[in-house]
């Protein structure tokens, strides 16, 4: 320093910031390298490599010395590129992973395909450059635990350098992310998904259904991650550090179906141009009772060419209700009224293996056919002419008939 004070937590100088010491071509009283020790000193468990590139590099072997890191003399271009070739060499050499272990827990959106689902349903490889490199079972074990698959490495198993581990299982959405997407669809959510997005590089291989597009996560919050312990040997000195990090979520996606319903008059269409009906749709449970109102109907109408749908519709049962006409009697095809929509058949339809189509995949038509209604009237007697009486319809047609046949009624007993 320039007035002889070796401190090096002060200012020196009016101007001169602390710690900040020595004319710029010396350290005179060794001030810089007392600081320069006590800094690299504060770094914990970490190498540290020295490079002296000075004629005279006194002070930095000193500094190594002090600070226990490793020295290169490194006088010239090649000598440095020497000593950086080789300070790498060590750390890649003796850099290695072992307690590692993979956790997956899914989320309220995905569960395993089947039921029984367990270890052997869980498939552990290895690979490098394409390739496949041996992995023994003896290397891993894979626990299951509700939702939740681990596969923990054996002790003592090192990765091994430049290879990729992969844990392979299937799942598939749950009744609630079906729910959820059609319910979001009735409320005009345009991808049904709440704008949640798959991260970056998440696609299984040959797919594209993840990496950036709509979906649901199918990981749980924080429930997929890698735990590891880092083993870093450099010399004699070898130094563990536990860590994990949380892999990117991934989203899976949910298909529908779609209720087609078709109205037909036994007398014509044409003769109904100006009129309507209205149909309901109820769901039930699987045993096709205890429908409920959904609150979803479709008019139907010369308009419509007598015809409309129910889109966007989760796996379940469903009960189609046509309102009540005046005059004619409804048959359902099918008799029961009842629809089955199954996930299995959504995922069987066309278009499965680019998995580009997820909206009304299948149809399950339905077909009302309404009756014109005949009543005859029963044959009277008792003095006056046996005739038939036709009544055609309801309502006033069939009061007017009532109103006749009360009247032979009548005349019969008066005759009598």
């Amino acid at each position: 320093d320039w007035w002889g004070r070796p401190t090096y937590d002060d200012d020196d100088r009016s101007g001169l910031p602390a710690g900040v010491h020595g004319s710029g071509s010396s350290d005179r009283y060794g001030a810089n390298l007392s600081s320069a020790v006590a800094e690299a000193n504060r770094r914990g468990d970490a190498t540290l490599f020295s490079v002296g590139v000075s004629s005279d590099p006194t002070k930095m072997r000193g500094f190594a010395d002090q600070t226990k890191g490793s020295y290169y003399s490194a006088t010239s271009t090649d000598e440095l590129n020497k000593a950086f070739a080789d300070i790498i060499g060590q750390i890649n050499r003796k850099s290695s992973y072992k307690n590692v272990s993979i956790t997956d827990t899914l989320s309220d959106y995905a569960e395993f395909v089947n039921a029984d689902f367990g270890s052997n349903d869980v498939t552990v490889t290895a690979s490098k450059d394409g390739n496949s490199v041996d992995l023994n079972e003896s290397d891993y074990t894979v626990t299951v635990s509700g939702k939740t698959v681990k596969v923990t490495f054996a002790d003592g198993y090192e990765l091994q350098d430049g290879v990729t581990y992969t844990v392979t299982f299937k799942v598939k959405p749950t009744q609630k992310a079906y729910n959820e997407y059609a319910a979001n669809k009735q409320n005009d959510d345009k991808t049904g998904y709440k704008d949640v997005l798959g991260a970056d590089n998440t696609d299984a291989d040959g797919h594209h259904t993840s990496s950036n597009l709509p979906g649901f996560h199918s990981n749980a919050d924080h429930g997929a991650k890698l735990g590891y312990t880092v083993v870093n040997t450099v010399g004699d000195q070898t130094t563990e550090t536990p860590g994990s990090v949380e892999y990117p979520h991934p989203v899976l996606q949910v298909k529908t179906g779609k209720i087609q319903v078709t109205k037909n008059w036994s007398d014509g269409a044409e003769k109904h141009g100006n009129g309507s009906v209205t149909v309901t749709l109820k769901q039930c449970n699987a045993q096709g009772e205890d429908c409920k109102d959904v609150n979803r109907t479709v008019t139907l109408n010369n308009q419509g060419q007598w015809s409309g749908a129910f889109e966007n519709l989760a796996p379940g049962t469903y009960r189609v209700e046509e309102s009540r006409v005046d005059g004619y009697t409804a048959s359902y095809n099918p008799e029961n009224q009842l629809v089955t929509v199954t996930a299995d058949d959504l995922w069987a339809a066309p278009d499965n293996n680019n998995m580009t189509t997820f909206d009304n995949v299948k149809t399950y038509p339905v077909t009302i056919t309404n009756t014109f209604v005949a009543v005859s009237a029963l044959p009277m007697t008792g003095g006056a002419t046996t005739r038939d009486w036709l009544v055609y319809g309801g309502g006033f047609g069939l009061l007017a008939a009532l109103v006749r046949i009360g009247y032979f009624i009548w005349r019969k007993r008066r005759l009598v």
